[in-house]
């Protein structure tokens, strides 16, 4: 991984937190995450030069989150809380997990440097009066940069759902890639058929848009078609963080693929369907390695590189 003090080459904007595991032997144990410190976390160990601009406190857990962010080679920024916020997740007899939460999200993005990519997602990108701040970013950042986002609902988090939905479709409309799980899709469109709206994303802006099926594998969707490959086979130990792993492998990997900076956009439509087959794989790879143990634990670049 990269040290810190480079100049990064991936914003991720979003919340840090401490998640509080409750596992199926009646084990608790507390450890950081959130849905975009996951992403920079992945970013970092796969050798990127990531920043995160997000807004936990000046705690003891915050202290915890700041370390383990910087362990990885991620540069954290952003305003303090007043608290670090938190997630009880409880694990079922599969490694599911059911969330619930306790998180306030607000952040100064108005000054933010914009480097070649940037990635917005989940709480974040839905929860006053931070949300705002987000959009007013991705505005800024679209004509000059890479943007990827993962809408990653929380359903015990929304009050109101018709806000939720008009301001993911608006980061939609302005992101060059969206990745969503399967249940992200269900949420927004109850009922619909995954590829169908996958396509009719695409339609809407996105060069590609990637939906996650977790065991089922992924499918990804561009203005030429559809790619969809298979889930690795592996002994699921926990599901925390596989999509945000899975969603910070996908961006190196388009990074990898020269789409940074203003003609991301171009550069993507460009990818054959073989280079975004590897792609779908290598991320996929990627959550594989986190389910296979405890907790939002990302791969290194040489543990990616030696699934081959």
């Amino acid at each position: 991984m990269t040290p810190i003090g480079a100049s990064p080459d991936v914003l991720v904007v979003g919340e840090a937190l401490v998640d509080i595991v409750h596992r199926g032997d009646g084990s608790v144990d507390e450890k950081p995450g959130g849905s975009p410190a996951n992403v920079a976390i992945t970013l970092g160990r796969l050798g990127r030069r990531p920043r995160l601009l997000t807004h936990v406190g000046d705690d003891d857990r915050g202290r915890l989150v700041r370390a383990w962010l910087e362990a990885s080679g991620v540069e954290v920024t952003g305003r303090a809380a007043a608290r670090t916020s938190t997630a009880t997740a409880v694990l079922d007899a599969t490694g599911a997990a059911r969330y619930a939460f306790a998180i306030e999200w607000d952040v100064d993005a108005a000054g933010a440097d914009i480097p070649g990519a940037l990635h917005v997602g989940s709480i974040a990108t839905t929860l006053a009066p931070g949300a705002d701040a987000v959009l007013g970013l991705v505005e800024r950042a679209r004509g000059r940069a890479l943007v990827t986002f993962d809408p990653n609902i929380r359903p015990s988090l929304v009050t109101d759902a018709d806000d939720v939905r008009r301001r993911v479709r608006a980061l939609i409309e302005r992101a060059h890639v969206v990745k969503a799980s399967d249940e992200d899709v269900a949420w927004l469109h109850p009922g619909a058929d995954l590829e169908e709206v996958a396509r009719a994303w695409v339609a809407a802006g996105p060069a590609l848009v990637v939906v996650t099926s977790g065991a089922e594998g992924a499918l990804a969707a561009t203005a030429s078609g559809i790619v969809r490959v298979p889930a690795p086979r592996v002994d699921v130990v926990d599901t925390v963080g596989a999509g945000d792993t899975f969603m910070g492998a996908l961006v190196d990997g388009l990074l990898d693929a020269g789409t940074s900076g203003s003609r991301a956009r171009e550069t993507i439509a460009a990818l054959d369907g073989a280079r975004l087959t590897s792609l779908l794989r290598r991320s996929a790879d990627a959550a594989a390695v986190t389910v296979s143990r405890p907790g939002a634990d990302p791969p290194t670049r040489a543990e990616l590189d030696a699934r081959g």
